[in-house]
């Protein structure tokens, strides 16, 4: 039973019901089903039975300033492949074509001064968009390496490092930018590197759990100071470190189950300060790297905590433990880092966490509201300003949330299960404590 009490401002909306519909990513997005490995069964795709969505942009910067610091969305449900709700936004004399701007499970963001960059899943793409979510271009397909289903030779690349597969994909997940490049990875194990327009530049990486190999990576970050790329190797349970071209330059990290500490070790001994499973993984999967510090943020998302390292992969601190109390975690898919505050995708709660830079809670927003155009919404959608405000039923909510970045004074979030891109105030959010607040309780 979810039971769930939402404030925005002097607004109270309490409802209860039962949520059992899962992600529609997902074979491996979730963690392994087993100890060290395993995968979860996809949601099954319903027929469609209610209008889409809207697929311009949804602004409401000017509703009630001091209600909510929810500005603005945009997405909506399309598969590629089937035709699944695919809307042609500009119409037919227009320069968009069927599908660009909507998605089928988003898991990655990332962003610039100028663009929003959008891993699109089953849609086996990535969507590029301005700040305020104007569509501008997307590339990619679907190859798998594994059997060569789909897999196409290119000759789109600014070198000559041309393969089979270069720019397609298979479930990208983790993405990151630097000043320059856009790097993506997927569950055909390989990292691989773009210019801000699309055009393919290189790749590394093959199935494998040897060094520069991976297995289901999930997360990726780039350091914006040495342009040092780090991947979240989630099947493997580890962190690799490459420069910008793809070198290696180190590794940390093994399994650990904290919840039964199979496979944990005490890093320093007894006589250290380090503890049982410190610096060890379970399904890692976002990550980030501190502007400010250097230091890597890994959301330990099987083990529902937050790991803190130097660049070398030196342990430095940790918090959060299972459950849906402040600073608790059902699987942390996410996190990024802006004026000091750690902001935390709490997947399975529905919600985001801010801590400060020691891990200590600041507040959290979001709770659970699913509102796809194939299912009715959830009795626990809420509509944030009520009948006389122009906010819309579900704003604000999320349905297994999955990324996050900030750029420019705006926090994106990745609302998965909802094909969503929901974009709120970042300075608001720091400043104005308080304004929304969630209380949840799972039974």
């Amino acid at each position: 039973m979810l039971a769930v009490a939402v404030m925005i401002g002097t607004i109270i909306v309490t409802s209860g019901a039962s949520v059992s519909y899962a992600p529609v990513v997902e074979d491996d997005n979730a963690g392994p089903s087993t100890a060290e490995g395993g995968s979860i069964t996809p949601a099954p795709v319903p027929s469609p039975s209610l209008p889409p969505p809207p697929l311009s942009p949804t602004n409401l910067t000017t509703t009630n300033a001091n209600a909510s610091i929810f500005l603005m969305e945009w997405g909506g449900s399309c598969l590629k492949a089937a035709g699944t709700n695919c809307l042609d936004k500009d119409g037919p004399t227009g320069n968009l074509s069927l599908g660009d701007g909507q998605f089928w499970g988003i898991w990655g963001l990332a962003a610039n001064s100028s663009n929003v960059f959008v891993t699109d899943v089953l849609n086996s793409r990535i969507q590029k968009f301005d700040l305020n979510g104007t569509f501008i271009k997307s590339w990619g397909s679907f190859c798998d390496l594994s059997t060569q289903q789909g897999c196409v030779s290119t000759d789109t690349a600014i070198d000559s490092n041309l393969t089979v597969g270069a720019g397609q994909f298979n479930k990208p997940s983790g993405i990151a930018v630097d000043s320059r490049y856009v790097f993506v990875v997927d569950h055909n194990n390989r990292t691989q590197k773009f210019d801000y327009n699309g055009n393919f530049v290189k790749s590394w990486g093959s199935m494998g759990n040897g060094t520069a190999q991976f297995k289901s990576p999930e997360g990726i970050a780039v350091d914006q100071n040495s342009s040092d790329v780090y991947v979240a190797d989630s099947g493997n349970n580890r962190i690799q470190k490459f420069n910008n071209d793809g070198r290696h330059l180190a590794t940390w990290g093994s399994f650990c189950e904290i919840a039964t500490f199979k496979g944990c070790v005490d890093p320093d001994g007894h006589i250290g300060s380090s503890t049982l499973g410190d610096g060890q993984f379970k399904y890692p999967q976002g990550i980030f790297v501190s502007s400010e510090s250097g230091n890597v943020y890994v959301a330990d998302s099987g083990n529902n905590r937050i790991q803190e390292f130097d660049s070398n992969g030196t342990f430095i601190k940790r918090w959060g433990s299972v459950g849906n109390s402040l600073g608790e975690f059902r699987r942390p898919a996410d996190l990024a880092i802006d004026s000091g505050i750690v902001y935390v995708v709490d997947s399975d709660n529905n919600r985001i966490q801010e801590f400060d830079s020691n891990g200590t809670f600041i507040r959290q927003w979001g709770s659970e509201c699913l509102r796809r155009y194939d299912r009715p919404f959830s009795p626990s959608c809420a509509d944030p300003d009520g009948p006389s405000g122009n906010l819309e039923l579900g704003q604000g909510q999320f349905s297994s949330p999955s990324g996050i970045t900030i750029e420019a004074g705006k926090i994106f979030v990745a609302d998965n299960s909802n094909d969503l891109i929901q974009v709120f105030n970042a300075s608001t959010a720091n400043n104005t404590q308080g304004n929304i607040s969630a209380s949840i309780n799972l039974e």
